[in-house]
């Protein structure tokens, strides 16, 4: 017996149907049925990811860096390596490579003995 498939009509018909079985969106189901008439295949598409920035030396190299300048900005480390980046993306590389953001402390005048002690324990 041959392989039957049914047109893109027939498809159209059953959408409604299909949609309430799957939960998705009309436009979706149409869309995911036509890339499959066009490509026959079931998977998504395959998507990557845009390179990083920084290389694999230069990772080292910033943790390195940091480890000599533990108090560097994001402005310091973005000017030292002169590339074209946001300061959002060398924080999120920072966070990635397992740094996290050391807050100072900062009292409003007075130099209460426990901030004076926290200010201590963080030089």
């Amino acid at each position: 017996m041959g392989q039957y498939t049914y047109p893109s009509a027939m498809y159209a018909y059953f959408s409604p149907a299909i949609v309430d079985i799957v939960g998705y969106h009309l436009n979706s189901v149409s869309r995911w049925i036509r890339e499959f008439e066009r490509d026959n295949r079931l998977e998504g598409q395959a998507r990557g990811h845009r390179a990083s920035i920084f290389s694999a030396a230069e990772y080292k190299e910033i943790i390195e860096l940091i480890a000599k300048q533990p108090d560097i900005t994001l402005l310091e480390l973005h000017s030292h390596f002169a590339k074209d980046c946001s300061l959002n993306a060398i924080h999120k590389l920072l966070k990635k490579l397992g740094f996290v953001v050391k807050k100072k402390l900062r009292a409003s005048g007075k130099k209460r003995g426990s901030i004076v002690r926290a200010e201590q324990r963080f030089k």
